[in-house]
């Protein structure tokens, strides 16, 4: 059986191996550039609104490691309108996913423009090319 020789990679010259690095520095080139014309469009946050989404998801890590927060589960309501008391978990969520539904608009903008992305010709083309044949 099992001979104690395993595969090892053909050893490259060292031409074969600065061709090798020049190639990969046309791809990461050109992976760059992609990158950069697939997130143009999109904005940076404002440093107000990322601040208060850095607040909120710090609360919500904190509520959820078990440090309990009870000011935030005091009077929260549910959608039902009910006052059941909801847990600090349940309140720093709830809050969390209020703020990114909110007027904030920057997440739902980031969101639209990516998937109007995802869905142009240029992305979908050639894997429904593929699936057709």
């Amino acid at each position: 059986g099992g001979g104690g020789g395993g595969w090892a990679p053909p050893q490259l010259t060292p031409e074969q191996q600065a061709m090798q690095a020049r190639q990969f520095e046309k791809q990461m080139a050109a992976f760059n550039e992609q990158m950069t014309q697939m997130f143009k469009d999109i904005p940076p946050p404002d440093p107000e609104s990322q601040a208060k989404m850095q607040a909120s998801m710090a609360e919500t890590i904190k509520a959820l490691s078990g440090q309990k927060d009870v000011d935030a589960a005091a009077g929260a309501t549910n959608e039902d309108g009910s006052t059941k008391s909801l847990s600090a978990e349940e309140a720093a969520m709830k809050k969390m996913f209020e703020g990114i539904a909110s007027g904030q608009g920057g997440m739902q903008d980031m969101m639209d423009n990516m998937l109007k992305h995802l869905l142009s010709k240029d992305v979908l083309y050639e894997p429904m090319k593929e699936i057709a044949e």
